[in-house]
This record gives structure tokens, sequence and C-alpha cells, in this order.
């Protein structure tokens, strides 16, 4: 394997995290916002523009990349809302670049958030997911990372799935 480092999100990154992210989840049939949610995890005016245009109750957001030569190849964050921010954090845009896929690059990004969580000092590492043909692999994942399913939501042709992992 070559030489991948997990790093926080920088500017440099951002139009590649930006991109990945819409090739990844922009098949899907919620409205995304990666440019702005990463731009807030970098500055605070963005997030308060953030907070007051797309999500008043998110608190904070950080985005870590995996690099291999200058090329993100994999993303995740971490993000806290406002009701429930002591507790527990979220895990926000997760995904890996097809091309690196199958080289432990996800489970190297979700293990260094969930620990990442636990340093935080938080109880619960909580997310969002779904069935759609584009998420429907990761469930493996998450069930053999003791991420347990808390809430349903059927969207017509797919279901969103609630996910904790107690920490």
């Amino acid at each position: 394997m070559r030489n991948m480092t997990i790093i926080p999100l920088n500017p440099i990154y951002l139009d590649q995290a930006s991109r990945l992210v819409n090739d990844v989840f922009g098949d899907e049939e919620e409205e995304l916002y990666p440019a702005q949610e990463l731009w807030a995890s970098l500055d605070k005016k963005h997030l308060k523009k953030y907070q007051t245009s797309v999500d008043a109750a998110l608190r904070s957001f950080q985005y870590y990349i995996a690099v291999e030569d200058r090329e993100v190849c994999g993303i995740i964050g971490l993000y806290e809302m406002q009701e429930d921010f002591e507790q527990q954090d979220w895990v926000g845009w997760y995904c890996v670049d097809e091309r690196y896929r199958g080289r432990r690059i996800g489970i190297q990004l979700l293990n260094y958030v969930i620990e990442a969580s636990k340093k935080r000092g938080k109880q619960r590492l909580c997310l969002y997911t779904s069935t759609h043909e584009s998420e429907r692999k990761a469930q493996t994942l998450y069930d053999q990372n003791e991420f347990y399913v808390t809430k349903t939501v059927n969207k017509g042709s797919y279901q969103l799935l609630y996910r904790q992992k107690n920490l």
C-alpha cells in the first residue's frame, strides 16, 4: 500500500473533498450541501452562515481526509447538534473514492473518528445512512463495528437508517 495519511481537512484539499462527496452521493434524492458543510468546518463565519441558511440545530463540524500522493481518497466528518452535543457526535460525509476502495481506507477513517469522539468525551457516535444502492455495502461495515439501528424512515425507494455506537 502506498503512503496514505489521515489529516484534518484544510483549504488546499477543499475542492477535491467536495467533488468526492458529490461524486459518491450525487445520485441520491436528498439535497446536498457538501461544499457549504466543508467550508463551515474550516471557518466560523461560514459556520454561522450555514447555521442561518441550512441548519440552525448544528453546533460544529470537523472533517478529516485520507490523502495519498496529494489526492483525496476518502473523507469522514464529525459534527455536533445543539440538542445533544455533550453526549454524542455524529458522523458527517463519509466515503472513499471508488478507485481506492478495497484497501481498508474506509475502516481506517471510521476508526479515526471513533477514537476522536472518545477523546472528546462523547458517550455515543451516531450516523445516518440508507439502504440506497450507493450506501448498501456500508451496512456490513457498520454492523461489524457495532453501530446498531435505532430508527428507520421510509423514503420511498429506500430506507433512511439511524445508527448508533456506544463508546
